[in-house]
């Protein structure tokens, strides 16, 4: 009896492949990447891998998959990219929940001219120091004030403590 191997398949099974591409991109756009386009990527391959599951594309060349991988992957870019950038711009709602809480400054801190990250509510989110603040840089450790939501990224500043004076 043959031994399946990882390589026969996914030569035997590439919608299981193409899904897991997919998935793991997604994964990759939404938690160490964001903002870059992998999830047109990741988009692209679920599809493919839905389109071949489903028989409705039935293409056992590895390099024609390829071939459509990157044609779904520009599609979708073009089919998702206004809508999404409209909705990251849009200042209202979307990211109201973040606005007027504090987060926690991580390595190598953050400044009005390098992007750096906070810790917010248990997740390390992308963060700068707002244009209109007083100082240019926060170190690691200190706590912040989110002010606004921008293109994915925290506009924050010193967070006001209150005195006991």
């Amino acid at each position: 009896m043959d031994t399946l191997t990882i390589h026969t398949y996914f030569v035997e099974y590439p919608e299981i492949l193409w899904l897991a591409i997919g998935f793991g991109l997604i994964a990759l756009e939404l938690s160490i990447a964001p903002g870059i386009g992998i999830l047109f990527a990741g988009i692209a391959g679920v599809s493919l891998g839905g389109l071949l599951a489903f028989g409705v594309l039935n293409e056992p060349d590895f390099y024609l998959q390829l071939v459509w991988f990157f044609g779904l992957t520009v599609g979708w870019a073009v089919v998702l990219w206004r809508p999404l950038k409209k909705y990251l711009r849009s200042s209202t709602g979307v990211f109201d929940m973040y606005v007027g809480t504090t987060a926690i400054v991580q390595e190598g801190g953050v400044s009005k001219d390098k992007t750096g990250t906070v810790r917010w509510s248990g997740s390390n989110m992308r963060a700068r120091v707002r244009k209109d603040a007083k100082i240019d840089k926060i170190e690691e450790g200190e706590e912040v004030y989110i002010h606004a939501m921008k293109n994915g990224v925290m506009h924050v500043d010193i967070a006001p403590h209150e005195s006991n004076n």
